[in-house]
Order: structure tokens, then sequence, then C-alpha cells
């Protein structure tokens, strides 16, 4: 696993990260669930996800920025950041060969070539850690839809 820096740690730590959480709770267009498998806040522990990370200054004078509330989305601790989000946002590997057998089998399903290269390709070019997030949600939407119905039939 990479080192974080001293600037990572200090940031989430501070009353700044807790205040950056507390205002995507509260946010109605936040996504207010697990990003990969659509576990709720109460059903397990949920971390934030920060789709980018931002900072001002060098070396030992280095900040992190508070990211805008579109670039936190919530995710299990565990296992859907740990175990998925944070490796495929640092191996290159991975992600290519999961976002090719995607592309394949959404061409496998009648979707067109030319907008599944399209899409595909965009999230290949994103930075790695929205990508990373990106590959995770679309191969959670199966467990997703099913926590969707479990809840609707519990009504």
């Amino acid at each position: 696993m990479a080192r974080l820096s001293p600037a990572y740690h200090r940031y989430h730590a501070s009353p700044a990260w807790a205040a950056v959480k507390a205002r995507h709770w509260e946010h109605p267009l936040t996504l207010k669930s697990c990003v990969v498998c659509g576990a709720r806040r109460g059903e397990r522990p949920l971390d934030m996800h920060e789709l980018r990370y931002r900072t001002i200054g060098r070396g030992a004078t280095r900040v992190m920025v508070d990211p805008p509330w579109w670039a936190v989305v919530p995710a299990c601790a565990y296992p859907c950041h740990r175990r998925l989000i944070t490796p495929l946002s640092r191996h290159p590997a991975p992600r290519l060969v999961l976002f090719a057998a995607l592309a394949w089998l959404t061409v496998r399903a009648g979707a067109p070539i030319l907008w599944t290269a399209v899409a595909y390709g965009s999230l290949v070019l994103l930075p790695r850690i929205p990508e990373a997030t990106a590959l995770c949600f679309l191969l959670g939407l199966p467990v997703r839809a099913r926590r969707a119905v479990v809840r609707w039939c519990r009504r």
C-alpha cells in the first residue's frame, strides 16, 4: 500500500474534513449509500472516498484543500473501499482488463460498438481515482439492484 503524506493525515484528522463529511450527508444531490454495494449508513460503517485530492504548496508546507460536494462519495469501510476502490486506483493493469471485459460484455449484449468505445474509453482517460470508483460502481450494480429489490419487498 502506498504511503500517505502527513498533509493527508493532518487534513483527515481536522475539523475541516468533518465539515466536508457533514456537508455531504446534508446535500440533497449526493449519494447516501455505498457507491459499490449500496449499503446504507446504518447497515455498515461508511468511509468517505475522495474522487480527487487537491493540495496547495510543496514539501512541509503542503496543505490539502476541501473537495467540492460532488468529489466525495460514500463507500463501505471494508470490503468496498479497502479491497476494491483503493487497489484499483493504484494499479493500472486490473482496471484495463476489467474495462475491456465490461466493454466486450456490453457489445455482446447488443450495445453499439462506437458508443461502448466512447463510454469505456472516456472512463479509462479519467484520472485513476474517479476511474476506479466508476469501475467499482459498474461492478456493484447487480448488488445494488438486489439490495433495492429486497428493500422494496420489505415495505
